[in-house]
């Protein structure tokens, strides 16, 4: 879409289909669809005239099935038809053993154990490069046999990091610092590397420049190779949904800092999810953690919950060990890059604080995701709700007790959480009246909560009734609960 993904609704991994794997929620399958206004890039490159493909892969979290001409390549385009060709290579997951890589050599993170198990999962993630290797060197040998090679603009990179513990789905730099690499006709400016920051959303706005292509206004990217681009000083991030872990984490990057804000800090980094804990190293590590074997700095993915906010000097500490976010001497800038993600959030109606079963009912309300912050209504419901996990992060009673009466299932669903993870029983009749509110989120949250304040008999009966219930999403919740 050109635009951050909780900003367009689509920040939840993975969405959902008819029928099939994946299918089960047909009450809220239309909140998935794309807004008519937002024309995706594919389709601005298809109505330039271009030709449109994408090979092998298209995980995306939204329905559109008419995005491109073709699933495998441009071949099927009319003669001298200008083309936008992707190709998902398989990347990491061409974990072989491959010739060249010294497992005697590799340098293996302070912050996972250095044994054989670790070390031979590092070997195969590194031979998975020369894979890559060999897999763009055929596309670029086939667009230079066709003759288009230097009539093309080729990016490369990467989704994520590298799939380990502090890697794909998080927020560290080895889940979010990711290689891009483009080759300009004619091999103009070749060799010369930039080192300012740039992210995804960049590459569709500097990729239809290239191609001259007008840029809706709603893109959020900049055309990182224009004449009169500035460098970025500041670059926002993410985490929502992944599968079937429920977390919300967001990130800045300014200068040599970078600031994490976890929403969820009860919530252990690494909770239970079926994709990760199939991993050899995950469970490894996760045996070692059990009996003792780990160190202070290891063990920390697997402690039951994660600080609030996190803050790291990457010059001085490049693997995001140390959080400055509790020393007086950062205090500034803590306080500077709060109020920065702050304003960020509210300024691109980020979605993510709606806790999903209410954020499919508001999509099927309101005709897409993408509008509910759109509505007079809930202008301001991104800034209230962080008021009130702020409220609760401070054990603001009174704000917390107005939380669960107001009118909007997600500030009464934030309060909700607060109480049980804060222990404030002089609230725990105020959370009793909401197990029967009308918003399963709200039910859900408040059920929790109760259970956290030692009634478990109310608070299991009530999380059991929602796991039956038709709502997908809502019983996954619950089960998570």
């Amino acid at each position: 879409t050109g635009m951050y993904q909780m900003a367009s609704g689509f920040h939840l991994h993975r969405s959902q289909r008819k029928s099939g794997k994946g299918s089960g929620n047909i009450d809220y399958y239309d909140s998935y669809q794309v807004p008519s206004e937002l024309v995706t890039v594919p389709e601005l490159f298809k109505n330039a005239g271009y030709y449109t493909s994408n090979k092998t892969k298209t995980d995306y979290n939204f329905i559109r099935d008419d995005l491109y001409d073709s699933k495998n390549d441009w071949s099927g385009r009319a003669e001298g038809q200008p083309f936008f060709a992707q190709f998902q290579l398989n990347g990491g997951k061409n974990r072989r053993n491959v010739k060249g890589v010294d497992r005697n050599k590799m340098e293996i993170p302070p912050y996972y154990v250095d044994d054989e198990v670790i070390r031979e999962d590092w070997e195969r993630y590194l031979g998975s490069w020369v894979e890559t290797d060999r897999e763009i060197g055929e596309i670029l040998d086939r667009l230079k046999r066709e003759g288009e090679l230097e009539n093309t603009y080729v990016f490369v990179w990467t989704d994520h990091g590298v799939s380990h513990i502090r890697g794909k789905q998080f927020l560290y730099d080895e889940g979010s610092r990711v290689p891009l690499l483009v080759r300009f006709p004619e091999k103009a400016k070749a060799g010369s590397v930039r080192n300012d920051l740039v992210t995804h959303i960049d590459i569709p706005v500097s990729s239809l420049d290239l191609a001259g292509i007008a840029i809706p206004n709603y893109l959020h990217g900049e055309s990182i190779f224009a004449d009169d681009y500035q460098e970025q000083d500041i670059i926002f991030f993410g985490r929502d949904r992944c599968d079937e872990t429920v977390d919300i984490s967001r990130g800045l990057r300014k200068g040599n800092y970078k600031y994490i804000r976890n929403f969820l800090p009860a919530v252990s980094h690494m909770q239970p999810s079926q994709y990760k804990d199939s991993k050899k190293m995950v469970s490894h590590s996760r045996k070692l953690f059990d009996a003792g074997k780990l160190n202070e700095i290891q063990a920390r993915p697997f402690l039951p919950s994660r600080p609030i906010e996190e803050l790291y000097d990457l010059e001085a500490d490049p693997y995001e060990l140390n959080n400055l976010a509790g020393s007086s001497e950062s205090e500034s800038i803590l306080i500077a890059f709060r109020e920065q993600l702050r304003s960020w959030m509210i300024d691109h109606n980020d979605l993510g604080l709606i806790p999903e079963p209410r954020l499919e009912q508001l999509g099927i309300q309101s005709g897409a995701k993408y509008y509910i912050l759109q509505q007079p209504d809930y202008a301001n419901l991104v800034h209230d709700s962080i008021a009130m996990i702020e409220a609760g992060e401070r054990k603001d009673q009174q704000a917390l007790a107005e939380g669960l009466h107001s009118e909007f299932p997600t500030i009464r669903y934030w309060a909700s959480r607060a109480i049980g993870e804060q222990g404030i029983a002089e609230l725990k009749s105020d959370v009793e009246e909401l197990i029967d509110d009308s918003s399963a989120s709200v039910r859900i949250a408040a059920a929790e909560s109760l259970i956290q304040l030692g009634d478990m008999e109310v608070g299991a009966r009530s999380l059991e009734a929602e796991v039956y219930r038709p709502h997908l999403i809502a019983g996954m919740y619950a089960h998570r609960a």
